[in-house]
């Protein structure tokens, strides 16, 4: 995969974890009996960790053709927040959109 194709899949991985995000805590406010079946929430858990896979294919891609230290800095730093905003999904209580407003902190 090349570093355009790698963008091009961010992207859409970033739109994914923002839309389930959302879909997720607005079905924890529906008073409805399955309760307990989640399907956005291990729907956004896959995609933070697809979001992590293309970071780390993004920051091999950027060492070894010798890019800026800021932009290998910061795909650095967006792999350790998607990690973090990994944990924070799991132990989300529904209430607040995390992974979605963990995600506006990317560089």
């Amino acid at each position: 995969m090349d570093l355009e194709q790698i963008i091009l899949h961010e992207y859409d991985l970033k739109r994914s974890v923002k839309k389930n995000c959302l879909l997720c805590m607005g079905r924890s406010h529906l008073h409805t009996n399955r309760s307990d079946r989640n399907p956005e929430k291990e729907q956004v858990q896959s995609a933070l960790r697809d979001l992590y896979s293309a970071f780390n294919a993004k920051f091999d891609i950027l060492r070894k053709k010798n890019y800026s230290e800021v932009a290998i800095m910061a795909t650095g730093d967006n792999k350790r927040l998607i990690l973090d905003t990994l944990e924070v999904c799991k132990g989300c209580d529904r209430e607040v959109d995390r992974a979605n407003r963990a995600l506006n902190q990317l560089k």
